[in-house]
């Protein structure tokens, strides 16, 4: 099973600390956006946002994402690392997707429903190191190329979107 705390000092070092204005949901801290706090129901101003703690910013990752996704489930760290630094950053349909069309195009029989469950974990568990490694090259290379469609409209932040791939 893979282990939230090593994934989220990885991501929290990627995130960074306060920023103002996010490149798409306004203030930002510890990658926690103003658009996601009120999407979340919570106090969302600037100053909400950067009063936000790093307890709190770690509690909301592990709750709406880690836990809320299952990543725990799945057993190889370096997997269960990429998809949840990817799935905090675009939401988890696209990088579910991607998954999945990485395991099939190694001949894992597998639908493309965009939705990481039991069934794609279980997949995503019985790969031997080999598989492994295609899988993440070819997961890596389909959100690199997310990412750079993506830089057309936001150009100032494809740096730090491809610093989630190394």
């Amino acid at each position: 099973m893979a282990d939230f705390t090593q994934a989220i000092e990885k991501l929290l070092k990627l995130e960074g600390g306060f920023s103002p204005h996010d490149t798409t949901a306004g203030a930002v801290n510890f990658g926690i956006t103003q658009r996601f706090l009120e999407q979340l129901g919570r106090p969302h101003s600037v100053e909400d946002v950067k009063n936000l703690t790093r307890e709190e910013a770690i509690q909301i990752y592990k709750q709406e994402f880690w836990d809320k996704l299952h990543i725990g489930k799945i057993n190889n760290q370096r997997i269960a690392e990429a998809y949840f630094f990817s799935v905090v950053n675009m939401g988890p349909y696209f990088p579910s997707l991607f998954l999945q069309e990485s395991l099939k195009e190694i001949g894992v029989p597998i639908a493309l429903d965009g939705i990481v469950g039991p069934y794609t974990r279980a997949k995503l568990n019985s790969l031997n190191d080999d598989e492994t490694n295609l899988v993440l090259m070819k997961f890596r290379n389909k959100l690199k190329t997310r990412y750079e469609t993506l830089a057309k409209v936001y150009p100032d932040a494809l740096p730090g979107w491809l610093a989630r791939l190394s």
